[in-house]
């Protein structure tokens, strides 16, 4: 996906890493581990739920989706 395509449509959680540039899943575990840390320090409750979506776009309906992709360019 064009990174300024969706920065400009605003597709695309702003905190997602995954599909923005110069982020990635190490980046995210970075923020992660930094707000856990911040967070022990300081002493609010943290907790964390992860999910794994492997596969996630072979659930999708392809042609949906590619009419969405080329609607927004």
């Amino acid at each position: 996906m064009n990174h300024a395509i969706a920065n400009i449509h605003n597709i695309i959680y702003p905190l997602q890493n995954g599909f923005h540039a110069r982020r990635s899943c190490e980046t995210h575990l970075i923020d992660l581990i930094n707000d856990t840390a911040n967070n022990i320090q300081s002493g609010p409750k943290s907790d964390i739920c992860t999910l794994d979506f492997a596969k996630a776009f072979d659930k999708v309906s392809h042609i949906p989706l590619i009419h969405k992709i080329r609607w927004y360019g």
